[in-house]
């Protein structure tokens, strides 16, 4: 019995480790546990319950209990353990390896490649590689702009730039398109700018007007500025001569040529210079040369400007462009525009120690300062000519063109009315027009192609005659006249009558006939006089029974006698308008009834409280004179009105009736 036991141990062994080869790769074993039912014999206690013979000689019956045992086979599970093998934790099986890693909770962007370990698509990050990577916020490598994308981003570029590849920008160039800039397109990174040429400035973003450099800080002149049409010229004062850049003067250096006479040192000043002597000598009276002892060395000469030292004395002098004053030691201005020592063309105007020009309106100051040349009014713009400029040495003069004569204040011009003054070479009629005139003729000639000169019209050739037989033509008209037995009617154009002979004929048998033939027309007269009246009667007559019978029922009931109590002129109307019977016929109808009370007018209103009968509206009078009827009353209560107001259809048909008309 062990034998077998140890038998069946050895071969369940066996095939557990035949199970455990069958897996290769990662692969852990364990103990796995099973469990078996076994049966076991087992006992169970029980009460049983039964009856027997109880009592006086045991009659009766009592229940009496006892126990049992019984005999069971019992189920009893055991745990059994066997050696098994499985995949590794984090690793599955793939068929009969354990080779393939596995990730518990999943790779969104990417693949397992490890146990729980996501390798991720480029462009995502994270455990489960479930995140986006914002590229944009590192080194993306855009030049200008980054935009985030799923899983990578794009790059694109700021407005005026166009995408070079896939990061670089290139800029745009507005300027070879159509910029709109009035003189000059200049590119800018992303966008372009307008400038505008030397001596203009910008208007707006694109236009150009003309600067005026004099009028900001002297167009960086350092003395004279003269604006010119889109630039402006610099000049120097006396003492100054213009340098190379064109704004600034420099000063003349006298000290450079010859020391500037100068016996000893010279010193250069601004618009001029001065000698001076070395230590142990004095400058002389000319302002050049030294001598020894020189007063002038000492500081109680009292020489505003030079001090010339003399033999045991001295006197002092002034420089260029100043005069000695009367104590013999200030200096007072020279002035060069008054003395007439100045070299102005035009004008001068005094500064101390020196002097400027200045030119007269239509010039302008030349380069050295001192001369002026002309200004063209005529091709810089400037003139006020309403036609022809004409430059002038320093002004222009205005000119016209052919039929315009120039105005009193010399610049306009207004139209010559040749008409007027005759000057025109019309044959007729004159009409003048602007700078010029036109002809017409008269009524029976025509413009001939000079379109100065008439010419006869033959109305008889052209066919434009109204003659009815014959058309004779004459100088500026024609005439008409008739065949033989026909004469020239009033008009002096038609023909009337037959050939005399009959119309002789005729005359006389009308004289022979004249009395019995006017009593004829004067019967036949009457007879007609006396059919139309009675025509017009039985009219009438016809049309005042057609009435009779036309008219409705309404127009039986009579209006209100003066006793009753109803007031026609205070009726508050409902309706949407007001009828007013005309003023201006209030006399008989053409029936001859005259019309002394109100009338009664049938309306298409509803009555609500009798809807087989609608209201009746009476025309009323404003007072007791005789007038026209002007207001429509109702009686009893005033209806209310229902869809458009009907009542002037009815009204009208009754005015129409009564021959009284009405305005609504």
């Amino acid at each position: 019995m062990a034998v077998i036991r140890w038998g069946l141990l050895a071969l369940l062994l066996l095939q557990q480790l035949s199970e455990i080869r069958s897996l290769t790769g990662h692969v852990c074993t364990h103990w796995r546990s099973t469990s078996v039912m076994v049966y076991t014999k087992a006992t169970k206690q029980q009460t049983q319950r039964y009856t027997t013979g109880c009592g006086f000689w045991g009659w009766g019956t009592c229940t009496r209990y006892r126990y049992t045992i019984s005999y069971y086979n019992k189920a009893v599970y055991k745990l059994q353990y066997n050696l098994a093998q499985a995949c590794c934790q984090g690793w599955k099986q793939t068929g009969s390896t354990c080779n393939t890693p596995f990730c518990s909770r999943g790779c969104v962007h990417g693949s397992c490649t490890a146990p729980n370990l996501c390798t991720c698509t480029r462009g995502y990050i994270g455990t489960r590689c479930h995140a986006d990577i914002n590229e944009c916020t590192g080194y993306h490598g855009c030049q200008h702009n980054c935009v985030n994308t799923a899983g990578s981003y794009r790059c694109t570029c700021r407005t005026g730039y166009v995408l070079s590849g896939t990061k670089n920008c290139n800029d745009i160039n507005e300027c070879t398109g159509s910029h709109g800039c009035q003189h000059n397109c200049v590119n800018t990174a992303g966008s372009y700018r307008c400038t505008c040429r030397t001596g203009y400035v910008l208007s707006g973003t694109k236009n150009c007007n003309d600067i005026d450099e004099c009028s900001t800080n002297k167009g960086g002149c350092s003395q004279v500025c003269s604006n010119i049409r889109g630039s402006y010229r610099c000049s120097c004062n006396v003492g100054y001569a213009l340098q190379a850049d064109r704004h600034l003067c420099r000063d003349i250096d006298e000290c450079s040529t010859g020391n500037g006479g100068c016996a000893h040192n010279c010193t250069n000043t601004v618009g001029s210079f001065f000698c001076t002597c070395r230590t142990g000598f004095v400058l002389d009276g000319n302002g050049l040369t030294c001598s020894e002892h020189d007063e002038c060395l000492t500081s109680h000469h009292g020489c505003e400007q030079k001090c010339n030292n003399l033999l045991e004395s001295y006197y002092c002098s002034c420089n260029k462009g100043y005069v000695l004053a009367a104590n013999k030691k200030l200096c007072n201005d020279v002035d060069e525009c008054s003395n007439g020592t100045h070299a102005c063309e035009h004008n001068c105007h005094n500064t101390r120690g020196s002097y400027t020009c200045l030119c007269r309106n239509g010039y302008e100051l030349a380069y050295d300062g001192r001369g002026c040349t002309d200004v063209d009014e005529c091709s810089n713009g400037t003139h006020a000519c309403d036609h022809n400029c004409h430059n002038t040495r320093g002004s222009y003069t205005c000119s016209c063109r052919n039929g315009y004569e120039l105005a009193s204040d010399g610049r306009g011009c207004i139209d010559v009315d040749e008409c007027s003054n005759r000057t025109h070479a019309c044959d007729h009629n004159c009409h003048n027009t602007h700078g010029s005139y036109m002809c017409s003729c008269r009524n029976g000639y025509e413009l001939a192609s000079d379109g100065r000169e008439c010419t006869d019209a033959d109305e008889c050739s052209n066919g434009t005659h109204v003659c009815e037989h014959n058309c004779h033509n004459t100088r500026g008209s024609y005439t008409c006249s008739c065949r033989n037995g026909y004469e020239l009617a009033s008009d002096g154009h038609g023909c009337t009558g037959q050939r005399m002979e009959t119309a002789k004929e005729t005359a006389s048998e009308e004289q022979s006939t004249g009395a019995p033939l006017g009593l004829i027309i004067g019967v036949i007269f009457a007879v007609i006089v006396a059919v139309v009246l009675i025509a017009i009667s039985v009219f009438f007559v016809c049309r005042h029974k057609r009435n009779i019978v036309r008219r409705p029922r309404t127009e039986c009931y009579s209006a209100p006698t003066a006793t009753q109590s109803q007031d026609y002129n205070n009726v508050t109307y409902e309706n949407t308008e007001f009828l007013l019977a005309s003023k201006h016929r209030t006399g008989k109808n053409r029936d001859g009834r005259q019309h002394t009370g109100p009338w009664t007018v049938q309306t298409d209103t509803t009555n609500a409280s009798n809807p087989d009968k609608p209201y009746e509206g009476i025309l009323v009078k404003d007072g007791e004179e005789q007038s026209a009827y002007t207001k429509l009353s109702f009686r009893g209560e005033v209806p209310a009105p229902i869809g458009e107001y009907q009542t002037l259809s009815a009204y009208q048909r009754r005015a129409q009736q009564n021959d009284y008309e009405y305005s609504a």
